[in-house]
């Protein structure tokens, strides 16, 4: 049986792959869990009984199927955009939470992004949440493709990895891979995926845009959050081993 695992990278239209998903292949073939605390709990013989998987997984975590019966694939997004556009989420989300939620140990996040200034945020080199920022925004592909695991750039620092070292990793295991699409392209996915004959439209599949600015847009917001200066070189560093593995996949 062919399985289908969709590794969704947060802020890379993962909401209208996901419906994509459901449509065209039925839910009961979808693994209801969207996140590695939620798969996790599953049972091998559950995990089993489903050939279709769609969240922020490790992808090492599939390491339990055949390789060759899987296809695998995933969406990027220009990696300046991603950075930006996960910031703002997390602030727009924090927003949308009582002072007593922001409080909760789950919430670390979301409450540094609304209370720091980006210089804060993005370039305190202690700040609390250093290993939640760097895992989250630091190269994200390239240490995520490298380590094939959502904490990789903690464990590739532990182990004092060059970078270098870990872009060539990420080269390597990028080719086992089946497909990379990108924001712009991912509607290809209609004519490559296993027995689907559903269509995508612009209609159905993109309503969850965000707030549709781009990236100079943001950058601009960002200097009205706070300072923002030293955030931005930070978030140029974030995005150097990015931008080459997005240019060669786009």
């Amino acid at each position: 049986m062919t399985r289908v695992v969709f590794l969704h990278i947060p802020k890379t239209a993962g909401q209208s792959v996901h419906q994509f998903l459901l449509d065209s292949l039925g839910p009961e073939n979808m693994c209801p869990a969207r996140v590695q605390e939620q798969i996790k709990q599953l049972s091998n013989e559950q995990l089993r009984s489903y050939s279709v998987y769609s969240g922020h997984f490790d992808w090492d975590f599939f390491d339990f199927l055949n390789a060759e019966d899987v296809l695998f694939f995933t969406v990027l997004r220009q990696p300046l955009d991603r950075i930006l556009s996960f910031y703002f989420f997390l602030r727009h989300q924090a927003k949308s939470l009582s002072a007593e939620q922001l409080r909760a140990p789950n919430h670390i996040g979301m409450r540094a992004a609304l209370t720091l200034s980006p210089d804060e945020y993005f370039a305190d080199p202690d700040l609390n949440i250093r290993s939640f920022i760097d895992d989250h925004y630091d190269n994200f592909y390239t240490y995520y493709f490298a380590g094939r695991n959502y904490q990789a750039h903690s464990r590739f620092r532990v182990k004092q990895v060059p970078k270098e070292q870990v872009f060539e990793q990420a080269k390597s295991n990028i080719k086992k891979i089946n497909a990379v699409y990108t924001l712009n392209n991912w509607e290809k996915l209609q004519h490559d995926m296993p027995l689907s004959t559903v269509t995508i439209s612009n209609n159905k599949y993109f309503t969850n845009k965000g707030d549709g600015l781009s990236v100079s847009e943001r950058m601009e917001a960002l200097h009205k959050v706070g300072t923002a200066d030293l955030a931005i070189k930070k978030i140029t560093d974030f995005c150097e081993l990015d931008n080459l593995i997005y240019e060669q996949l786009k």
